[in-house]
């Protein structure tokens, strides 16, 4: 990271950063797949490991931790133990939860993802199991946290808003902590959900959707670096917004602000195992940056070497053992030495295998067995896909 960009980072430590979203508790299974039940064309899991890690908005606050802000968390939880083990898991990741309302009618999200490790090498996940209720909270635990959420403004450098659209943040709420930042000189920063209509982020600082929820925000769908930076501005306009960073995956982000020209914020395209939780690492070093004294073009830059260092991959992974494989960073592909021989391939017919399974008609939910059986047997007889 270049000193003069670094600096931000550091004039930002000790800073207090409200965040305002969905909560939810990440929990994995880890497990050995090396064959396909007799039962049904599934793989068999045979289970060797379990982790939890904070998700959703709490992966925001854990970000906010490692950069040095001290997180304000607001948000909601079930009153039952994935909820207590969520809220130790933010207390340990350093965020403030006096600010966490519980209640009765919901469970605590929790997504479980069942990941099998072909030759303790080769994660494909096998399912996902969602835990959770998408409906409004109902009035009396919404004002609760509207009440929080507009009181805790007044403490804090600046505002986080995380969206996943799972009921806890409405318009009413949005607004309510808009107004409240405004008067205060606070910015606002929304990573915003998928959604068709953007008018509940009406006002806000800083939105930060990538190219799909832009493309669902405007109606249209763009590749061109300018056509986007277009659909952005007008976005803006709409909503009355500062500016609007578009991330763009491995071409960076395009920045759209307020009586300035559109910049393009390229980046080094690099492979990693996998991104998620890219978007709450930008949401978490633009608001760092800009609380340490950033240009939002800056504060992009930083975004983009901190999202590749933050992804899902490396967050994960750095927490659990690969056993028999040493792990890289999160800027090189995670793999070991022995298997590079034959990865390009092993790609390359892994794309076939996903081919055939959508020609052949092949349901998606069988696609991951056949991937592990193809991975499994290209390791076992050194055999090119492609020859």
């Amino acid at each position: 990271m270049p000193q003069e960009l670094e600096q931000f980072v550091k004039q930002a430590a000790g800073k207090r950063v409200l965040l305002v979203g969905d909560l939810i508790l990440d929990r994995y299974v880890y497990g050995d797949a090396e064959r396909i039940s007799p039962e049904a064309p599934v793989p068999v899991l045979r289970v060797v490991e379990r982790g939890e890690a904070v998700g959703g908005s709490g992966n925001v606050a854990a970000c906010l931790h490692a950069l040095g802000v001290k997180p304000v968390v607001c948000g909601v939880i079930g009153k039952d133990s994935p909820g207590k083990r969520l809220r130790s898991l933010l207390t340990d990741a350093g965020a403030i939860c006096d600010n966490i309302v519980e209640v009765d009618d919901r469970p605590t999200i929790t997504k479980t993802r069942f990941v099998g490790l072909a030759q303790h090498r080769h994660r494909q996940q096998l399912m996902r199991v969602d835990e959770e209720s998408t409906a409004p909270l109902d009035q009396k635990d919404s004002l609760a946290v509207s009440r929080m959420a507009v009181e805790a403004v007044q403490h804090v450098d600046a505002v986080c808003i995380e969206d996943y659209d799972k009921g806890v943040v409405t318009d009413e709420l949005v607004q309510a902590v808009v107004v409240a930042a405004s008067s205060a000189g606070k910015t606002v920063f929304v990573d915003p959900a998928r959604l068709s209509d953007y008018a509940r982020y009406q006002n806000a600082t800083v939105l930060t959707p990538n190219r799909a929820e832009l493309a669902m925000a405007v109606g249209q769908s763009s590749s061109d670096l300018s056509d986007i930076a277009t659909d952005a501005e007008e976005l803006r306009k709409r909503l009355n917004v500062q500016s609007i960073v578009v991330t763009l995956d491995r071409e960076g982000a395009v920045v759209v602000e307020n009586d300035r020209p559109w910049i393009h914020v390229p980046t080094r395209p690099r492979s990693v195992y996998d991104n998620t939780g890219a978007g709450d690492a930008v949401l978490a070093m633009l608001a760092t940056a800009v609380v340490g004294g950033a240009s939002m073009e800056d504060a992009v830059r930083l975004a983009n070497i901190w999202r590749l260092k933050n992804s899902g991959a490396y967050r994960f992974l750095r927490k659990t053992s690969l056993r028999n494989c040493d792990s890289r960073t999160a800027t090189e592909t995670v793999s070991c030495d022995r298997s590079r021989s034959w990865s390009t391939n092993s790609r390359s017919g892994a794309i076939a295998v996903k081919r055939w399974c959508s020609q052949t008609g092949v349901l998606t939910f069988f696609m991951p067995a056949m991937l592990i059986i193809f991975r499994v047997a290209v390791k076992k007889v050194r055999f090119s896909w492609l020859g």
